[in-house]
């Protein structure tokens, strides 16, 4: 499952598997590939996110959920993301 993270923290799923284009409409541009810390990817079952890749360079507004899921502890997440898990659950 794909959802999206908005800076205004609202989630909206996108469907299983999105495609480049959706992933690049979803984040404003052209995507990058961010790690998501271990914990969190317990916590929220999102394996790694997708954020614009000059986000920061456009002047974005800051994501703190995003900010706080990532592996970095001197980075920070602007814009809207984009979560995945890697494979469907088999229940779902």
């Amino acid at each position: 499952m794909a959802s999206i993270i908005r800076v205004d923290g609202t989630v909206e799923d996108i469907g299983w598997a999105p495609s480049l284009e959706q992933l690049q409409d979803a984040v404003g541009g052209n995507i990058e590939f961010v790690a998501i810390h271990p914990t969190w990817q317990v916590i929220t079952g999102w394996d790694y996110m997708y954020c614009n890749d000059i986000g920061k360079l456009e002047g974005l507004q800051f994501n703190p959920i995003a900010t706080g899921m990532m592996m970095s502890d001197w980075d920070v997440v602007v814009g809207d993301v984009v979560v995945c898990k890697i494979a469907e659950d088999e229940e779902e």
